[in-house]
């Protein structure tokens, strides 16, 4: 397992590994994915803002993601906003302990 940064090329896999996650209507408010195409958009913009936003990948494929967005009023910008998942296939073995120690690494 790797934890990169994401990045383009990841989207349809990050897509897929979303709306895994959200079909188990568990874990997320959401309890599909939203389109392929705006999670495009939601990717190439976390990646043009440098955004706190990992994945986890086996070989090329995601098998989880973290991320920490700011608030976007000013004053709240010290407060952030965790959004995660792990692919149920990959639960238990650290995978989201990974990602969040990433995140808050870069974060800080």
């Amino acid at each position: 397992m790797e934890i990169s940064l994401i990045k383009q090329e990841h989207a349809e896999s990050f897509h897929r590994c979303l709306d895994i996650v959200a079909k188990e209507k568990r874990y997320l408010a959401q309890t599909e994915a939203l389109s392929l195409e705006t999670i495009q958009g939601f990717v190439k913009q976390s990646v043009e803002s440098d955004a706190i936003q990992f994945v986890a990948l086996d070989g090329d494929k995601v098998i989880g993601w973290s991320d920490i967005f700011s608030h976007w009023a000013p004053t709240l910008r010290h407060r952030g906003n965790l959004g995660m998942g792990v692919h149920p296939d990959f639960r238990g073995q650290g995978v989201g302990e990974k990602l969040l120690i990433t995140c808050i690494e870069k974060r800080s």
